[in-house]
C-alpha cells in the first residue's frame, strides 16, 4: 500500500513547507472587470501566486487564442495582443508574471487545453519554481464563467494528501473515499504540492519528473526524499502501536 504515484514525485523542499497553512482560495473574489469580444465560447482560470496567493492572473482561453490579464487589473483588453497557440506545440507560454509587490517575478506558466464546446474543455498546467522543482496540475476542467474558474495556487505552501484508487486520481477529502480491507494489499497515491480550488480540480504537485535530460535525471536521484510514517492500532489495545516507515521514492 506504499507506491507513489509517478506524477507526484517528491522534492525535499516539501520537508521543511508542509507545516505550512495554505491560502484560502475559496474566499478569492472571481470576477473580470472588462472583456474583449471572443470567438468562440471563452474558457476561464485563475492563476494564484505565491505564500499567500497575492498575486492573480485571469487566464481565458478562446479557442486558438489565450488572453492573459497579465497586469493584474482584471481587465483583459489592455494586456497587448493575446497569445496564439504555437503551430508546432499544444502549449501556450504564459509568459513571466509580475509579482503584486512589485519586486519580485515569477517564471512563465505553460498551459495546453484540449477539449471542445460541446464536450467540455480541460488544461494542463506545467510552472517552474526557480531552480527548486516544478509544479505540474494534471488535466483539470475550466471553467465556463469567471464565477465558476478553478483557482490554482502555484509557488505556495507545500501539503502531503492521498490521491483515491479510482481511475480519475482525485485527492482524498473524507474517509469515503479510502478502502482498506484488513489481510489484503492495496496501493495508495501519494501527492506533495499546493492544494486548488474548483470542482475536480488537482493539485498543483511538485514533480522532478519534468524532463528525461541528464541534469534533471541526476538532480532527482541525488535528492533526499521523504519517509512517510504510518501507525496502525494493534488488535489488543494493550499493545503499542504498529509503525511502519515507508520510502518515497517517486516510482
Amino acid at each position: 500500500m506504499h507506491r507513489l504515484h509517478w506524477w507526484s514525485a517528491l522534492a525535499w523542499v516539501a520537508l521543511t513547507a508542509l507545516p505550512t497553512a495554505a491560502a484560502d482560495l475559496s474566499s478569492i473574489e472571481r470576477s473580470v472587470s472588462k472583456e474583449p469580444r471572443y470567438t468562440g465560447t471563452p474558457q476561464y482560470l485563475l492563476l494564484a501566486f505565491g505564500e499567500e496567493a497575492r498575486t492573480r492572473v485571469w487566464v481565458v482561453l478562446d479557442g486558438d487564442r489565450l488572453f492573459v490579464d497579465r497586469n493584474r487589473n482584471g481587465d483583459l483588453t489592455d494586456d497587448g495582443p493575446p497569445i496564439r497557440r504555437p503551430k508546432d506545440s499544444g502549449w501556450f507560454n504564459v509568459g513571466d508574471v509580475p509579482d503584486a509587490d512589485g519586486r519580485t517575478g515569477h517564471l512563465s506558466a505553460r498551459l495546453m487545453a484540449r477539449g471542445n464546446d460541446t464536450n467540455g474543455w480541460s488544461f494542463q498546467l506545467r510552472f517552474p519554481i526557480r531552480d527548486k522543482y516544478e509544479q505540474w496540475v494534471r488535466y483539470s476542467p475550466f471553467g465556463t464563467s469567471p464565477a465558476a474558474a478553478p483557482i490554482v495556487h502555484l509557488d505556495g505552501p507545500l501539503q502531503i494528501g492521498f490521491l483515491n484508487n479510482r481511475d480519475d486520481q482525485q485527492p482524498i477529502r473524507s474517509g469515503d473515499d479510502i478502502s482498506l480491507v484488513r489481510g489484503e494489499t492495496d496501493e495508495q497515491s501519494v501527492w506533495i504540492g499546493t492544494p486548488n480550488f474548483g470542482t475536480d480540480v488537482l493539485p498543483s504537485a511538485v514533480n522532478f519528473r519534468c524532463s528525461s535530460s541528464a541534469y534533471q535525471i541526476d538532480r532527482a536521484i541525488k535528492t533526499d526524499r521523504p519517509t512517510l510514517t504510518i501507525e496502525f492500532p494493534s488488535c489488543d489495545p494493550k499493545d503499542d502501536p504498529i509503525v511502519r516507515e515507508i520510502r518515497l521514492d517517486g516510482d
